[in-house]
């Protein structure tokens, strides 16, 4: 078992008490089921510590009913104990580059939640610097309309199929 342990942070540096930091594990394991999830509460000092048997899992601080994602980790079998910053700021062992772009276009979604994509009538509509979803109504280069997402230096594409048909 390896001990992630620190004290739960704001982002203006002080110590944040009850919340609920939940580890929900991703793929099944020799020893574990997935979407197990093991959870722990920080003090009154903010202080939290618990014992996780290896796996990836998704991380998750619980506030009354609100819920942040706060990023994914993968404990190794023989993992050093650390922070959640620690595990947190290593990540995951390397991904394909498409699985790393689709979540990379999730959180970015999710960040944009609640702001509808953006018409333009042509791709030279859009701004140069253009953030979040942009509908072009008439793309010529993929011959129909075509939902953007710009997130800093890059511009994703989403494939739209008319299955009506």
């Amino acid at each position: 078992m390896t001990v992630i342990s620190g004290v739960f942070n704001r982002p203006d540096g002080s110590s944040e008490p009850g919340v609920t930091i939940r580890f929900q594990l991703l793929e099944n394991t020799s020893h574990s089921f997935i979407n197990e999830n093991p959870e722990v509460l920080t003090d009154e000092q903010g202080f939290y510590s618990i014992d996780l048997s290896w796996g990836k899992y998704c991380v998750t601080a619980l506030r009354g009913w609100r819920k942040d994602v706060l990023g994914f980790i993968y404990v190794a079998p023989d993992g050093p104990d650390g922070t959640l910053n620690d595990y947190l700021l290593t990540g995951v062992p390397p991904v394909p580059a498409v699985i790393a772009g689709m979540e990379e276009m999730y959180f970015q979604m999710k960040a944009l939640q609640g702001n509808p994509a953006t018409r333009v009538q042509t791709e030279g509509d859009v701004p140069n610097t253009a953030s979040g979803f942009y509908l072009v109504l008439e793309d010529n280069e993929k011959g129909a309309p075509t939902l953007y997402l710009y997130a800093g230096e890059r511009r994703y594409w989403l494939a739209m199929v008319d299955d009506t048909q």
